[in-house]
């Protein structure tokens, strides 16, 4: 985006797909490249670890967020799950 101002132009970059990720998600996950591949983790406490991996940064994200979407909501992300006091969510 290129915006000018008299005789003066101010060039406007676009923020990076890495840095679009990182201001939705970079507060609870940490995102890294590690050869071929982007690794995000988070830390949701202090026994818990959730990694995600996945060779491209829109692939990343989208796993990011069905990450988040079923520890948000485990027994509608998994119909037939489990809760950890043994009940079942059928």
């Amino acid at each position: 985006m290129v915006h000018t101002r008299g005789r003066q132009t101010m060039i406007e970059r676009e923020p990076s797909r890495l840095e679009q990720i990182l201001a939705k998600h970079g507060q609870r996950w940490q995102i890294e490249r590690e050869g071929l591949v982007w690794t995000a983790t988070e830390h949701p406490s202090p026994t818990a670890l959730h990694v995600v991996v996945a060779h491209d940064l829109d692939e990343l994200e989208q796993k990011i967020i069905e990450s988040e979407l079923s520890s948000r909501a485990p027994c509608l992300a998994r119909p037939n799950a489990i809760s950890a006091d043994g009940s079942s969510s059928r």
